[in-house]
């Protein structure tokens, strides 16, 4: 008598936005708001194309879809980062006292500054397989030529690995829209506390946060001269004597050194440095 098979897992299924506990207050400034949808479609985006790349029932309209919505994260990216960036510190300053979010794995100062690192996590996977001419150009590198020849099997090699991480080795995507909700209200209440666009922060955390952030572009635009590993390394190092937080992951030396950009207008760090 044959043997029966061992059932196939589930598909998983991306994580909508929950929805809004109260409705949307009326007095939300719309700079916030662009910020909240920008960051929210970042989260949703990228964890539609985890849970694509994850689902062990692919076809090629599923297939299709993933990379509809992979270039499209790409096409958006300048986007994301122009408008969070913009709002990173009253975004911070809306979160002091909040206490960590359940956000892990990633390090982040904000939720918003969150979906930023997922996205990059996720495409990290898969950007060279996809559209390495796009990632390379908004990453500032040179072109990555792409073999065609290869696409159809690397693609397959991407998802053999999305699904044996599983949906565990990923941010939580619903809690990160509670808490990018969250924030982005709290830092409206400031805002109007203040009377200003900007609430009263502290200076000198400003200062020393502006200042790591130079020095974390500033290696990060050396290229393969010097690998994030190293950034990591050296900034664990000189931190203490500056009175620097401590950044310990790769997206978050990623993020620090982009939104140091989005801040002064400068222009992308280069393309893969190296590990």
């Amino acid at each position: 008598m044959a043997k029966k098979s061992a059932p196939r897992p589930k598909a998983e299924k991306p994580h909508p936005p929950p929805a809004a506990a109260d409705p949307r207050p009326p007095a939300l400034p719309p700079d916030l708001l662009r910020v909240e949808e920008a960051a929210r479609d970042c989260v949703t985006g990228t964890d539609y194309v985890r849970a694509t790349l994850s689902n062990p029932d692919r076809s090629p309209a599923l297939d299709a879809m993933a990379l509809d919505f992979i270039r499209s994260l790409l096409d958006a990216g300048a986007r994301y980062h122009e408008f969070i960036g913009a709002a990173e510190e009253e975004l911070i300053a809306a979160r002091s006292g909040r206490g960590p979010a359940p956000l892990t794995p990633i390090s982040n100062h904000t939720a918003s500054a969150a979906a930023l690192e997922y996205r990059e996590l996720v495409l990290e996977e898969v950007w060279w397989v996809v559209d390495p001419v796009n990632w390379s150009k908004w990453r500032g590198g040179e072109p990555v030529r792409m073999d065609v020849a290869k696409v159809a099997e690397n693609y397959e090699a991407v998802c053999r690995r999305f699904r044996e991480k599983g949906p565990g080795a990923w941010p939580d995507a619903r809690a990160m829209h509670v808490e990018i909700q969250w924030e982005i209200r709290e830092a409206a209440r400031q805002r109007g506390v203040s009377g200003s666009r900007t609430p009263a922060r502290n200076g000198a955390r400003e200062r020393k946060m502006e200042a790591r952030d130079q020095w974390i572009y500033q290696q990060c635009c050396k290229g393969k001269e010097m690998p994030y590993c190293n950034i990591i390394a050296e900034l664990k190092r000189i931190a203490p004597q500056k009175g620097w937080e401590l950044i310990e992951s790769v997206q978050g030396i990623r993020s620090a050194a982009a939104r140091y950009a989005a801040r002064n207008n400068k222009g992308p760090i280069p393309n893969r440095q190296g590990f």
